[in-house]
Order: C-alpha cells, then structure tokens, then sequence
C-alpha cells in the first residue's frame, strides 16, 4: 500500500483509501505504512527522529508516554532469532524471566511472575509436572537445607521423602556350624506435603546402613535420618542363629532356630503408586519367619510395601518390597528389604526386595549382598555350613532425604542438552552419570564444556594375602561441541573380588568414556602370590614385593613403577601403581592399590599397605558431586583412591583405603570394604579365611558442564 500527502492540509492518505492518518506531519515520510498509528508525529523520518503525543503499537510491543512495552515470547522463539542484536530485551515466558542478549549471550534480568521458595543445599534439580516447576534438593549425607526467601506465592511449604538407614543382614562366624540368618529390614519411609517452613538453617542428617554382621550375630540396626522434626528410624538387623530379627522401620527377618521376626514400627499396607501422602508414622513392615530342616531357609527383612517373605525348607525368604515414589521426577522404588540365607548345599538362594534390597548368600558358606546405597534397603542375610569360616551378612543401604517445592519457572535456567542427572551451580549446567547414557545436544548448542570421567575401581583378591584393587583412571579437560549430536557416554562398573581362594587376582574395573576419544581406564585388580601384574588407571596392589604398574593413555605402554613414576599428568597418565607385598611375618601385609593422586603404600609384617590417595576434582564439579565423594583432609571431596591391601594378623592393624572412595583393607579376623559406588575407588582385600564378597571396586563417574 502506497501513501501521499495531502498539500492542503498536510493529511496523509493511503492510496487506495483504506486508511487516513489525520494528524499533522511535519518533515518527511517515505516508505509504506501498515497498521494504525495514533497521535501527532513531528519529525524528520529519514534522520530517525519521531515525536508522538499518544503511542505508538508494533504487534505486542509499545512505545508510549506511561512506558514500553518489550512484548513476549518463548525460549523457542527467542532462540530461532538470527543475528540477534547485543542489548535487545525481552520477557520470556517459558522461564518467566526478563532476559537480555550480551556478548555471551541470552542472561536472566530478573523474574517477574509468581516466585516459590529459594533454597539451598544437596543436589538440585528442577522439573515441570502439571503445568508448575519443583525444585528439589536430594541429600545423601548429612548436610544442611537453608531457606533463604520464603514467599507465599506458592505457599511457604515443601514437600519431602525421608528414608531411615536399611538393617544389615546376620552373619555366622566360629564355631557355631551355620545356618540361614535373617536379612535386615529396611529404614522407615516417610513422605510428607504441605511442611511450613521458613527463613532459616534446617540440619539434615542421613541415616547409615547397618553393618552386615561378620563373627556371628544379628545384623545391625540402621540409622536414624532427622528432617524438619521428623525422625525416622533405622531398620532392624536380620537375625542369627536363635537371635531374632530385630525390630526398626521395617524389622529384620529371623534366622535358623529363631520363632520370632522383628517387627516394623511403620504402618504395614502401602498402597503402592506414586506419591502417596503417607500418615505420620511411615510405612514399613514386618521381617519373615524362617523354614526348618534340611535348608532352614531365613526370613527375608520388611520393605515399605511389603513384608519380608518367610523361609521354607528349601527357599530363603525374599525381602519385602520397596515403595515407588517420583518426589525427583523420575519414579524411583525406595526401602526394599534384604533376602534371608540359607544352611546347607543346594537349597534356593533369596532375592533382594525391589527398591534396593541386598539379596541372600547363596547354599554353602556365601555371604550376604550389601544393599544399594541411598535407598535405606536391607543387607542380605549370609549362609554358612562349615565350622570355620566367618561369613558376613550384607551391609544395608543408607538413606536419602529429597525435599521438593513449587516455583514458578526454572530458578537457575534451562538445559542446553539433555542425559544424565541435570542440576546447577555457580553458573554452570551439570550432568552427572552414574550409569551410562547419551549426551544429546541440539543444533543450537555452541559450547566448550568441561568433562571429569573416572573409570570403574578394580577388584581385590582374597588370598593369603592379596592386594588391593587400583582405583579407576581420572581424566579431566576441555572439549568444544557446535554441531547437532548424540554422544555416547560409558561408565565403569567396578570390579569384582574374585572369592576363589586360589584366585591370582581381582577383576580390574569397566572403562569409562565420553565419546570415543575420552576414555579413563578402569583400575587394576589386586594381585596374590604368584603376582602377574596386572595394569590398571591406577594399579593393583601385588604381593612379593612386586609393584604393580599403570598405565598411562595408551594401555600397551605402562607407566614406569613406583620408583621413577611421574606425578598426575593431564593427558599423559591417568593415575599411579599400586604398593608391593612384605614377604615376612606374622601378617605378611600386601599392598595397597594406587590412586589417582598417589601410589599404593606395601605391606609391613604386621599390616597391609594403605590405598593411594584420591584426587580432589576441580571446582566446578564439587558441589553436585560431592554427596558422592568421600571427605578427605581439608574438608575436600576426593575420587578414585587406592583399596587398602589385605594382612593374616589377627591383631594387626587394618590398613586404610585411599581418600577418594578405596575401601578398607581386612584381615583374618576383620572384613574388607568395597570401593564407594560412583568414586571409581578400589577395593579393600581380605586373607583366605574370610568368605566373603567384600573387596569390590567402585563404579566410576562421567561429570559434563557447560554455562548456564
């Protein structure tokens, strides 16, 4: 549509007469117009000069006397803009955020719209579910949750899950001759809506696992977790010989000549389903009775939704049941309870309850399985029919607090890419996986990200005596990503101690990678007399006197021994050897695995050599990751230490795993620890007598972060 002016009285027309401005023009006016414009303009168009008495109105933006209106629109749209001018400003209603485009891009000016509670402390996440965001804070050790603003928009209250520590299934030792022992009931499960809260510093603490008895006894009484006033209790052990289970959140199952199971002091019968406001007591459930001759198989421990499933002659009973709740946006089973174990050969081995529950030793002297961490699950309970052997019952699981509330957008920002545990900090996106996925970028992601990948810890083995696992490879760096594309991301599985008492060495740990150039090594395993070394991201402890290696990047080229072996190197090595073995007694100590921040220690007559230490990762990844780590000196979190070498000596001293995840080294009348789960830490070694599954490595860990 063409316009004109009209001498006469200085009208502007349109020349097809659809439209008539009358106001008076003073200057120029070329070009087409579209649309209304309302109220006098002086000015010359050309130099960019225009005076409006009233407003003037582009679609859903405005400029007027009362202000100026920027319009609206989504990250969607925003993000299809081209060549976006530095400075512009608009409000984006997927965020709800006023944002401006700078040098770095698109930044949050402030929020507009409706705000819910800000907080901080544990792991944050945010989701949407029916129409509304949540922002959840989940800790899995001891921490503190400080509300900093509280508004009503929302209402000041929060939603939170709260799981006791899981019991620890029973355990045989001398001189009884066995039996099926009872496993551990799990922690009490709390969930609750509508918790006022205001403007302070909340503690939280995180019940422990019960330790899974090792000498013979009933299993352990899980810990306590504490939030917000609330208390909830630990599970009960599993029972042992003609212990009973004992009593907690959900009991412990009984054990070979024991009529009687603990009981749950949580209300039996959950509903099952997602989310349901449970009432104030918690759910959990009773442990199972256990079967008679020729198996006496043991009761399983209660779970949240179920109690544990009762023995029979040839069966042990299953752990109860966990109950499923999505409080993180993801459904997740919680609580399940531990299987019991079995006497004698060829009776039916437990099962775990869903939700985490460690599952029973099977026929034979077997130990039971540890239970997941951060679930509060039950140990499994052991099973025994020797005279001799100490065989331990499963640790149960420690356990989880996850506190949610509404806000109205995305507090900390959006997502550029998707996999993995998605969380904020100090301004950058972070993915954490602990399992392996894929890293999906759009076409619009342009970013150097930052990447910590730690491989799998390596194995122990048992052995008169034998080495602790190598912890797994540590890799850091940076690596730019600008096109489209889904990267395939591998986390280590830790490795297993091999319970075979003429095994030569443990099983090394799974490789971790991002993408196919990145790759941390996993661990070496330990190694027994006669010692083929055996490389690793860090390398196995060995016994003889003989260092095991580790290698550096390229597997067929170890790294040089203990002697001339360099300090951590990016690019260049992944961690350092483990220790050697002392070839006199009494206790003839075995080495240590090596860490990623230093060597295994050997073995003295008397003791095992402590694990190397960790590494402390870099900064930007410490936050979220460090509910995983383990505390090392300083107050740090560290990752991928060494596991502690075994030792024969009764009353010798234990020998510690590397800061970092390596767990304890054992001896013949104490039991080794597994590698911590997602540390890439090795396993603690034990000497021949005791059977037992302990010494496994810890699974690694992949970190990717990328400004928000």
């Amino acid at each position: 549509m063409g316009i004109q002016i009209n001498g006469q009285n200085d009208t502007i027309v349109a020349t097809d007469g659809s439209m008539n401005i009358t106001s008076n023009v003073t200057g120029n006016v070329t070009g087409n117009v579209t649309g209304n414009v309302t109220g006098n303009l002086t000015g010359d168009v050309n130099a960019g000069v225009i005076t409006a008495t009233s407003s003037i109105v582009v679609g859903d933006k405005f400029i007027s006397s009362a202000g100026v209106g920027i319009g609206t629109t989504t990250t969607a749209g925003r993000n299809a803009g081209v060549g976006t001018a530095v400075g512009t400003l608009i409000l984006n209603t997927t965020t709800s955020q006023l944002e401006a485009y700078g040098p770095e891009g698109w930044s949050s000016v402030k929020n507009l719209l409706s705000q819910g509670i800000v907080a901080t402390g544990g792991i944050t996440n945010e989701y949407e579910d029916g129409g509304f965001y949540y922002k959840t804070h989940t800790f899995t050790t001891t921490g503190t949750f400080d509300v900093t603003e509280s508004p009503t928009d929302f209402g000041s209250t929060v939603d939170f899950l709260a799981v006791g520590g899981g019991g620890g299934g029973g355990g045989w030792g001398p001189p009884q001759d066995g039996g099926g022992t009872g496993g551990g009931g799990a922690g009490l499960l709390f969930y609750k809506e509508n918790e006022p809260v205001t403007v302070q510093t909340y503690t939280i603490t995180i019940g422990a696992g019960g330790a899974g008895t090792v000498g013979g006894g009933i299993g352990g009484n899980g810990g306590d977790t504490t939030i917000l006033s609330n208390t909830v209790s630990g599970g009960g052990g599993g029972g042992y010989n003609t212990s009973a289970g004992r009593d907690g959140g959900s009991g412990g199952g009984s054990a070979h000549s024991s009529a009687t199971a603990g009981t749950a002091s949580g209300s039996s019968g959950h509903p099952g389903g997602v989310d349901i406001t449970s009432p104030a007591i918690g759910w959990g459930n009773d442990g199972g009775l256990n079967g008679t001759s020729p198996n006496y198989g043991g009761g399983g421990g209660g779970g949240a939704a179920s109690a544990g499933t009762a023995g029979t002659p040839t069966v042990a009973g299953s752990g109860g049941s966990g109950a499923r709740y999505s409080i993180t946006g993801v459904t997740t089973h919680y609580a399940g309870g531990g299987g019991g174990g079995l006497w004698n050969t060829g009776g039916t081995q437990s099962s775990g309850g869903v939700g985490g529950g460690g599952a029973g030793g099977s026929s034979g002297d077997n130990p039971g399985f540890d239970a997941d961490v951060n679930t509060g699950s039950g140990g499994g309970g052991s099973s025994k029919i020797s005279t001799s052997n100490r065989v331990a019952g499963g640790s149960g699981g420690s356990g989880i607090v996850v506190i949610r509330y509404k806000i109205a957008s995305s507090q900390t920002g959006t997502a550029k890419a998707t996999g993995g545990r998605v969380s904020f900090y100090d301004g950058k996106t972070i993915h954490t996986f602990l399992s392996s996925g894929t890293f999906t970028v759009p076409a619009s992601f342009n970013e150097t990200v930052e990447y910590v990948v730690l491989g799998g810890g390596g194995g122990a083995v048992k052995g008169d005596v034998g080495g602790g696992g190598g912890a797994g490879g540590y890799l850091t760096g940076t690596t730019p990503i600008s096109t489209p594309q889904t990267i395939t991301v591998t986390v280590g599985s830790g490795g297993v101690q091999d319970n075979n008492s003429n095994a030569i060495q443990g099983t090394p740990g799974g490789d971790s990678s991002f993408g196919s150039p990145i790759t941390a090594y996993g661990g070496g395993g330990g190694q027994r007399n006669p010692a083929s070394l055996q490389p690793g991201g860090s390398g196995g402890g060995s016994g003889y006197n003989q260092p095991a290696v580790a290698y550096g990047l390229n597997p067929s080229t170890p790294a040089p021994v203990i002697a001339s072996f360099p300090l951590y190197t990016p690019g260049t090595t992944q961690g350092y050897p483990g220790g050697g073995q002392n070839t006199s007694g009494p206790g003839y100590g075995s080495g240590g695995g090596g860490g990623a921040g230093g060597a295994g220690q050997s073995g003295t007559p008397s003791v095992g050599g402590d694990g190397g230490i960790g590494v402390r990762i870099p900064s930007t990844f410490q936050n979220p990751a460090q509910e995983i780590g383990t505390p090392g000196p300083g107050g740090n979190y560290f990752y991928v230490g060494g596991g502690g070498g075994g030792s024969r000596n009764d009353n010798g001293t234990l020998s510690s795993g590397g800061y970092g995840g390596g767990g304890n080294g054992g001896s013949n009348n104490q039991e080794a620890q597994d590698g911590v789960a997602h540390t890439g830490g090795g396993g603690g070694a034990s000497e021949t007598e005791m059977t037992s599954n302990r010494g496994r490595g810890g699974s690694g860990i992949v970190i990717i972060a990328y400004p928000t």
